[in-house]
């Protein structure tokens, strides 16, 4: 049986257009692995910022995947807890990847600006809504940590009226801004009742339609300095002592020096490091240091309103970030029979999927997952929810072990390299992740980050 998975991005892209599958052996100085927006922002930066030559692979067609089945939502904090990211790494550190993010969202600008789409990214305003002094404490303590090393970004408001109010540790107190209940409500655009309010600098965006006119871009631009592959799923990268580098996708290769993996981990090639005698165990430990989240989305239209991206948080936050369960919803205008709409975009459900067990999106049962969104509608917000939703999509996003984005050079396999990782907010991300590998291969050095391969 098949189930629905109708992505909203990918309808907005041109579909005529494909580009060849690797037929014969090619020679190119950086391969990136993955057709998505991190593949396409790193060779992107790549091209921009050196004189290599550039090669990108793709399994399948380009933007198509979790590039094409995301929420669009253009975000720049963590999903972790701040506070773990400095427990973990230190303040200094955990201050500077803060700050690689803010530089992400600008390097996605400049980007979107040279392609000639920079509209395209739909600036909104950012809300997040928590209930329980134990969700108020986490936040308070990012936010104390974050504006402590000249990081912030964000503001936080609480109901005057709380009947919690008098818990608040007196050494937060001037980190926060007192309102009225109703504010936070008409903010919110909810009829339910949140005590905690927090805004932050928020935009939407097709990353699909980004890849694709990026990719029309970078060939009109680099026309000797970069190719293209779909349909050419990689079967094995291989690392040799004395030649060149080889990626393999079935009986063809590119020899190359460098290998730039920009995928979501669940790829069926291996990695055969002949440099290295343990090559067969890291094969092993790469694929499995990824772990796949589906997250389901649903869209419909709605009377116009002004355009927001907002989170819940509805009930109190798990010890466990991982499992904290949230809902979005991001509301952009639109002109149908010629009179503006919002579309309303909404998502938060999401279900584990084991390295062992193959996400097929064509018959993957979204089915209680749809019905969790429509009672979260239902019960939080005040638009007319639909019988049927317009759209309804879901995609494979890649989590890594850490939580936080891979992006460099292995520590043992010099010539690969990763920008991998969404963890669930990923358009920023893969701006920074290529432009910070671009650099490295032009010759700049960096610290020591959160961000580096373990």
């Amino acid at each position: 049986m098949s189930f629905t998975n109708h992505s909203p991005w990918i309808e907005q892209i041109d579909q005529t257009i494909e580009f060849p599958s690797l037929q014969s052996n090619k020679r190119s100085e950086v391969v990136v692995v993955g057709g998505g927006i991190s593949g396409i922002s790193t060779a992107f930066q790549i091209l921009t910022h050196t004189e290599l030559s550039v090669s990108l692979i793709e399994a399948k067609k380009i933007a198509r995947w979790a590039t094409g089945h995301n929420a669009g939502q253009v975000v720049l904090y963590f999903e972790k807890p701040f506070q773990e990211i400095v427990r973990e790494y230190g303040l200094e550190k955990a201050i500077d990847g803060q700050k690689a993010l803010f530089r992400g969202f600008d390097i996605l600008q400049e980007m979107m600006e040279k392609v000639d789409i920079l509209e395209h990214l739909e600036m909104c305003e950012g809300f997040m809504g928590v209930r329980s002094m134990h969700q108020l404490s986490l936040h308070l303590e990012n936010k104390y940590l974050r504006d402590t090393g000249w990081a912030q970004f964000d503001a936080l408001f609480v109901d005057q009226n709380w009947e919690y109010r008098a818990d608040i540790p007196a050494r937060f107190q001037d980190l926060i801004t007192f309102v009225d209940a109703a504010y936070i409500s008409e903010k919110l655009q909810t009829k339910e009742y949140f005590p905690v309010l927090l805004t932050s600098k928020k935009a939407c965006t097709n990353s699909a339609f980004f890849c694709q006119k990026a990719v029309q871009y970078l060939l009109a631009e680099f026309p000797h300095r970069f190719n293209i592959y779909e349909n050419s799923p990689v079967t094995e990268i291989r690392f040799c002592p004395d030649a060149d580098n080889q990626v393999w996708s079935g009986s063809s290769k590119i020899d190359t020096q460098d290998v730039i993996l920009c995928t979501n981990g669940f790829e069926h090639f291996h990695i055969v490091d002949l440099c290295n005698p343990d090559s067969r165990e890291r094969d092993r430990e790469f694929h499995k240091n990824v772990h796949g989240l589906v997250g389901y989305m649903a869209w419909f239209y709605a009377d116009h309103g002004r355009p927001s991206a907002i989170s819940y948080y509805p009930d109190p936050a798990p010890i466990d970030w991982q499992s904290e369960q949230y809902f979005y919803v991001t509301r952009r205008t639109t002109v149908v029979d010629d009179s503006k709409k919002s579309l309303v975009c909404v998502g938060g459900p999401d279900s584990l999927v084991p390295h062992d067990v193959p996400y097929d999106e064509t018959t993957h049962d979204p089915k209680e997952a749809y019905q969790e969104i429509r009672t979260f509608l239902k019960q939080y917000r005040t638009e007319k929810i639909p019988k049927e939703f317009d759209y309804k999509w879901h995609g494979l996003m890649g989590y890594t072990h850490t939580g936080i984005r891979y992006i460099g050079q292995d520590p043992n396999t010099h010539h690969l390299w990763y920008n991998l990782g969404c963890n669930g907010v990923g358009i920023v991300w893969s701006a920074y992740g290529g432009w910070k590998i671009a650099k490295i291969l032009s010759g700049t050095s960096f610290a020591a980050s959160i961000f580096d391969p373990r």
